[in-house]
C-alpha cells in the first residue's frame, strides 16, 4: 500500500474564456470559419469555462517551426514543473533532496535529458535520485505514473517518491490543419502541472493506493496518439473514443475491483480523467452517477480543460483541498489514454480491513452493465 501524502499544482499566467478562445479561432480560419459552425460550437457546449496557456492567446496562433515550438514546450514544462514540485514539497512538508525516485509524464514535447533530469539539477535532488520519465501514455500518464509509483514502494518501502506530470499543449497548434480532431482541440486543451509525493506510510487520513490494474481494449491503437510531421505534433483523436470507452470501460473496472473483492456499490469517490463532455456524460449514465458524484472531474474540466496526462492528477489535488475523503472511504481513480486503454486505480483513505472475498456464485460482470 502507498499513501499520497501531498499535491500540488501550477498553471501559466494567461488565462482565457471561451469566448474569447472562440474569437481567436475563427480570426485563425478567416472566410473559412462558416464551414465549421458545427466544430466552433464544442466551445459553448464542452463544458469548459476557461483555460491557461504559457503564451498571450495572440501568439498561439502565430506560425513556427517544430525547433521554436519544441523550445517554448521546454520553457514552460520547466517553469510549471518546479512550482508543482515545490508547492507539493511544500505541503508534504520536504525537500527536493528527501526524494529517491522521480516519476514524470509529459507527452506535448520532447527533450533529452528530460524534465526529471533537469529538474533533479536545477533543485539539487540527491545524485542517487532514480528517475522514471514517461512520455506515451498520452492523457493517461498521470495515473500510469501513479501506478508506476504504488509499484515502486512495493519494493523499496522506506522510499519517498515524487511524481510530476506536466503538458503545454497550446503549442502543438498545427495551423495548417483543418480536421475536426485539430479544431476540437482548439476547443479542450489546456496547460499546466501537477505533482504528487507518495510514501509507504502515513498520518491517516490521507487515501492510499491499495491496487492498480491496466487494461487495453481491443483493436483500439488508431483512437488517439500524435502523428510527428515537420511543423510538429499533429493530434489523433477519433470520434470513436467515447462510445470505445462506453463498451469497454465498465467491464474492466468492475472486474478490476471485483478482483479486490470489491463492489462498485462501495465505491464513494470518483475520481475521473475529464477528456471531454461525452466521455464524463457516458461515466455517469454507466455506472447510475449523479453529477455531483464527479463534481471534482467536471471542476478541473471547467477551470481547466483537458490537460492531457496532468489532468487527473488535477483532478486528485482538487479533490483533497476540498477535504472530501474521510477514514474507511474507497475511492476509484481512473484515466484513459493511447493504446488504447483504461488505467484503474483503486483508492482508500486510512488504513484498509482484510480484503473480503467474493462468492463464487456471483453474478458475473456483464450482468452488472
Amino acid at each position: 500500500m502507498s499513501t499520497i501524502r501531498s499535491t500540488g499544482i501550477a498553471i501559466p499566467p494567461y488565462t482565457y474564456d471561451q469566448k474569447t478562445s472562440r474569437l481567436h479561432v475563427e480570426r485563425w480560419l478567416g472566410d473559412r470559419a462558416h464551414h465549421f459552425r458545427r466544430v466552433l460550437d464544442a466551445f459553448e457546449s464542452g463544458l469548459v469555462e476557461t483555460r491557461s496557456s504559457v503564451l498571450p492567446i495572440e501568439e498561439i496562433f502565430l506560425p513556427r517551426t517544430f525547433r521554436e515550438k519544441n523550445d517554448l514546450y521546454a520553457k514552460g514544462a520547466l517553469e510549471l514543473g518546479e512550482r508543482a514540485v515545490r508547492a507539493c514539497l511544500d505541503r508534504a512538508g520536504l525537500e527536493p533532496g528527501d526524494i529517491d525516485y522521480f516519476i514524470t509524464s509529459s507527452c506535448t514535447g520532447f527533450m533529452i535529458p528530460g524534465v526529471d533530469a533537469l529538474l533533479a539539477h536545477r533543485m539539487r535532488m540527491k545524485p542517487s535520485l532514480g528517475r522514471l520519465p514517461i512520455s506515451q501514455h498520452g492523457c493517461a500518464g498521470g495515473a500510469v505514473a501513479l501506478r508506476q509509483a504504488h509499484e515502486h514502494l512495493a519494493a523499496h518501502p522506506g522510499h519517498r517518491v515524487l511524481v510530476l506530470a506536466v503538458e503545454i499543449p497550446t503549442v502543438t497548434l498545427q495551423l495548417d490543419d483543418l480536421s475536426p480532431e485539430n479544431l476540437i482541440s482548439t476547443s479542450l486543451f489546456g496547460d499546466g502541472a501537477a505533482a504528487a509525493v507518495l510514501t509507504s506510510g502515513g498520518r491517516g487520513g490521507e487515501p492510499a493506493i491499495v491496487a492498480t490494474e491496466s487494461c487495453m481494449f481491443p483493436e483500439s491503437e488508431d483512437l488517439m496518439g500524435w502523428e510527428l510531421r515537420d511543423s510538429g505534433l499533429k493530434i489523433l483523436l477519433s470520434k470513436r473514443v467515447p462510445s470505445e470507452i462506453k463498451a469497454h470501460a465498465p467491464g474492466a473496472i468492475i472486474g478490476f475491483l471485483a478482483r479486490q473483492g470489491v463492489g462498485i456499490e462501495e465505491i464513494g469517490h470518483y475520481l475521473l480523467h475529464p477528456g471531454g463532455r461525452k466521455i464524463i456524460d457516458g461515466f455517469e449514465a454507466s455506472f447510475s452517477l449523479t453529477r455531483n458524484e464527479l463534481g471534482s472531474t467536471r471542476s478541473v474540466l471547467r477551470k481547466h480543460g483537458n490537460l492531457s496526462s496532468a489532468t487527473v492528477l488535477f483532478v486528485l489535488d482538487e479533490h483533497l483541498r476540498a477535504g472530501h475523503g474521510k477514514r474507511g472511504d474507497l475511492g476509484l481513480l481512473v484515466a484513459f489514454g493511447p493504446g488504447f486503454g483504461c488505467e484503474s486505480l483503486l483508492l482508500h483513505w486510512g488504513p484498509r480491513a482484510a480484503r473480503r472475498e467474493r462468492p463464487a456464485t456471483e453474478a458475473p460482470v456483464e450482468a452488472a452493465l
